[in-house]
């Protein structure tokens, strides 16, 4: 069911995690979709093959609501020449909603693009999304990137996740959602943890041929850094799925 208006969003906020507005929980939030079969987590790879799910689909959504800045990665754009940031479609107006009167968030989000190579489509849909392109790269990439491409480039000695989330933060960008691949994401969790909140949806099925991408943290190295706020299950078309919430201790999520 399409999410019309703020209300409708909430109310599905609060079955899957307890609440319906998260204003005060600022800092790194990590969404994603992955496999559950016993202890491991394999993150699921975009395209034909991963299992379909309404919910994650708003779960995603929902982070980008929520983001001032949304951290993706040049790799990500290449696997994904199709890929907009924008709101999904059937919950954009609901979201927009919320994240304006609830968040007073008017503005759309940056979405960080993070790379060191030079081969980023300049068609990219990425470049025509709601969320606002910001380049992050080398000084070398920077120098090139200025010239092709219609949008801010920020030029960054170690261009590396960490760095992108740090210049975010000096930048007055309080709210960022990690949108990358595992290589990248299992960064932020090695220590110095810069992740304050994982929004992990589970498919509990077998994975299709090529569907299962890297693995993430297994369920007990998740137990040992962060605690579980809210799991809901819950039937899709494709199978049964958990939504799960864990927050990480504040004394952990320190800048990079």
């Amino acid at each position: 069911m399409a999410l019309h208006d703020r209300a409708h969003v909430q109310a599905l906020l609060r079955t899957l995690y307890g609440r319906d507005t998260f204003a005060d929980d600022t800092g790194v939030v990590h969404v994603l979709a992955a496999f559950a079969h016993g202890d491991r987590r394999d993150v699921i790879r975009i395209g034909p093959a991963a299992p379909r799910s309404a919910t994650d689909g708003f779960v995603l959504g929902f982070s980008r609501a929520r983001a001032d800045a949304i951290l993706t990665t040049g790799k990500i754009l290449r696997d994904e020449p199709d890929l907009r940031y924008d709101l999904p479609e059937a919950d954009r107006d609901g979201l927009s909603a919320w994240r304006r009167e609830i968040h007073g968030r008017h503005a759309p989000p940056k979405v960080v693009i993070l790379t060191r190579a030079l081969d980023i489509d300049p068609r990219h849909p990425i470049f025509r999304s709601w969320a606002q392109p910001v380049l992050f790269t080398t000084p070398a990439g920077a120098q090139a990137w200025r010239s092709r491409l219609p949008v801010p480039v920020v030029a960054d000695p170690q261009c590396s996740a960490r760095s992108a989330i740090a210049w975010a933060r000096r930048a007055g960008l309080r709210s960022i959602s990690i949108e990358a691949g595992p290589s990248t994401a299992l960064e932020l969790y090695r220590d110095p943890c810069v992740v304050d909140e994982v929004l992990l949806s589970l498919a509990r099925v077998v994975p299709a041929a090529g569907a299962a991408g890297g693995p993430f943290l297994s369920r007990d190295e998740l137990r040992r850094i962060a605690t579980l706020c809210s799991s809901y299950a819950r039937d899709e078309s494709s199978g049964p799925w958990t939504f799960e919430r864990w927050r990480l201790p504040r004394s952990r999520a320190q800048a990079g």
